[in-house]
């Protein structure tokens, strides 16, 4: 049984003849009228009663075409829905991000999001790196977004969304401390204990060899306090610091040296993601090249 066969005898009745179903579908009324007699021999059964100027249904022609108002009015459904895919953004979207992120930025980006389509209800999960990709791999998020990627699964791939600048900055008051110089406060090694490599404690090193991770935290806004407090030493976002810095709070350890890092977002390979999200990521990529301007 063919889904045609069934829209040519659904038209028919629709429309009240065949005259007027073949001008509907914009096809020859022979090749209705075949149509249906083709349905009507696959099913074995009469389904209309024929005459000059009209057509009745028989009484399994009135159940049949009972079930075909419910099948089309469901395929108009599924056309509005992949429509509204396509014009607009609505409903749930759920990804996870680092903390670093999820703070700080996915604010940035919700607010433009929400602002252009009110009806959008963003959800962000945080938590380790390692955690959060398992949750991407199984499908309950469309994407998260990192900027330490500590080792993918053959399931996930990595995306590069854009670099930020950091700072290594310290506490104004606690500049000139040997000891607070030294004291580094680590996050990688809380997202992925097995790293061995920590390139700004390896640049550090070179110039005072008893600079060493002292403290540690994967919270970006608990390093910024510890700075302000003078406890160490951290490599922070821009964007994060730029205001302590400006008034004098902060200052960077090495005034003439770049230190940037790439914001990866991460998905399951070959994913199609929703309107929502590529929406979202859009957003994201336009507030990424602000930062740069």
């Amino acid at each position: 049984m063919e889904l045609n066969h069934l829209k040519y005898f659904y038209s028919v009745v629709r429309n009240g003849g065949f005259t007027k179903a073949a001008a509907a579908l914009s096809i020859n009324q022979p090749g209705v009228s075949k149509a249906v007699s083709q349905l009507e021999e696959t099913l074995g059964v009469k389904l209309l009663e024929r005459h000059k100027r009209k057509v009745f249904l028989t009484k399994v022609g009135q159940e049949i075409f009972s079930k075909c108002e419910r099948i089309f009015r469901d395929c108009a459904e599924i056309k509005t829905i992949a429509d509204g895919e396509k014009t607009t953004c609505k409903g749930p979207l759920a990804f996870c991000a680092s903390e670093p992120v999820a703070s700080h930025i996915v604010p940035e980006i919700n607010e433009k999001m929400i602002e252009a389509f009110p009806n959008v209800i963003p959800a962000t999960f945080c938590g380790t790196s390692s955690h959060l990709f398992e949750k991407i791999g199984c499908g309950e998020f469309e994407f998260g977004l990192f900027f330490h990627i500590p080792g993918l699964s053959h399931d996930l791939e990595m995306k590069k969304i854009g670099v930020l600048p950091y700072d290594l900055v310290i506490s104004a008051k606690k500049f000139n401390d040997k000891k607070i110089r030294s004291t580094f406060i680590g996050s990688r090694e809380v997202d992925d204990t097995k790293t061995r490599r920590f390139p700004t404690v390896e640049r550090m090193k070179k110039d005072d060899p008893d600079v060493q991770i002292r403290i540690s935290s994967n919270s970006l806004t608990a390093h910024k306090n510890m700075v302000l407090k003078g406890l160490g030493v951290s490599i922070l976002p821009r964007f994060l610091v730029a205001q302590e810095i400006k008034t004098g709070l902060l200052k960077r350890l090495y005034n003439n040296e770049r230190f940037e890092f790439s914001l990866k977002l991460v998905l399951r390979k070959n994913k199609s993601l929703s309107r929502n999200a590529r929406v979202w990521i859009d957003y994201l990529n336009a507030w990424m090249k602000s930062t740069q301007d």
